[in-house]
């Protein structure tokens, strides 16, 4: 894992496998109100960390 970019509540996280293959791009929190999203990356950051695959 690699933060890429840390400033103003703005947080971008970089996960490189070194694999060839397709990319994937991950964007919340667009709305304050609307938790759901930031929850869901937070959970999909957590599972990467600990190397288990997401489903």
């Amino acid at each position: 894992m690699k933060i890429v970019a840390n400033s103003e509540g703005f947080r971008l996280v970089l996960f490189d496998s070194d694999k060839p293959g397709l990319t994937v791009c991950v964007v919340g929190g667009v709305h304050g109100d609307e938790t759901c999203g930031l929850n869901a990356i937070n959970l999909l950051e957590s599972k990467l960390l600990t190397g288990d695959r997401p489903a």
